[in-house]
């Protein structure tokens, strides 16, 4: 593989894994209403679970 080539395959792996990270924060919208349910969550108390995640992806991500 020559240079060209690795460069061409890192940004097609870094876009993958951009890719997988975004869909990854997205989870949580997609599956509210379930984890809500199942947990037996007040719409209030499912808001605070997101504001949570997006404060601790923040401080850590």
């Amino acid at each position: 593989m020559n240079k060209k080539n690795g460069a061409w395959f890192a940004l097609w792996v870094l876009f993958a894994i951009n890719a997988i990270n975004f869909f990854d924060r997205q989870i949580l919208g997609a599956v509210g209403e379930q984890v809500r349910k199942e947990f037996m969550l007040s719409d209030a108390s499912l808001g605070l679970l997101g504001t949570a995640f997006t404060l601790l992806y923040a401080f850590v991500g």
